[in-house]
């Protein structure tokens, strides 16, 4: 058995013309320009915000819990993420780190699964990837109520840049 979802779909001005109100969290994707927005049942078409990134397939990739973000110039051991344990029952992070100037090309990438059961952490690292770099290293820690993920680059490439998106389940 197959499935098939389709969400409402319009030239961007059709969806101009008509202005409707989508839902809290109905997609509407404007088949032109391959743009989407994301309704908050308040607000109609023309007021709301592009879903980030700029076209379908990167707003998905890129929405929400999921935004790409980039810190440069990290030479010290740094926070580069907290959340509120209680708020959340897993998280994935997808964290790559490079050094690539000064004619130095290093890059190592890992992705870390984070689980909370209300009273524990646990932390599984997969499919970490270095290039020979040796460009720093990530850690996750719990302090109260808030968990922390931190990386510290290697004293020997600093400063050196990171990208990272999460997404999760909310508690």
């Amino acid at each position: 058995m197959s499935l098939t979802m389709q969400q409402k779909r319009g030239t961007a001005s059709e969806w101009s013309t008509s202005n409707p109100l989508l839902l809290a969290g109905e997609i509407g994707f404007e088949t032109d320009t391959k743009k989407i927005k994301v309704g908050d049942g308040t607000n109609n078409w023309n007021t709301l915000a592009y879903a980030a990134g700029s076209t379908f397939v990167d707003a998905l990739l890129s929405s929400g819990n999921n935004d790409i973000i980039t810190l440069g110039s990290i030479d010290n051991a740094t926070t580069i993420d907290t959340v509120v344990a209680s708020q959340w029952r897993s998280l994935k992070y997808v964290i790559t780190m490079a050094k690539t100037t000064g004619g130095t090309n290093k890059f190592a990438s890992t992705e870390l699964t984070i689980l909370i059961d209300g009273t524990n952490v646990s932390v599984s690292e997969y499919g970490a990837i270095d290039n020979n770099g040796e460009v720093g290293t990530v850690s996750v820690s719990q302090s109260g109520s808030n968990i922390n993920v931190i990386i510290t680059p290697n004293l020997l490439v600093k400063p050196i840049t990171a990208r990272y998106y999460r997404t999760g389940l909310k508690a």
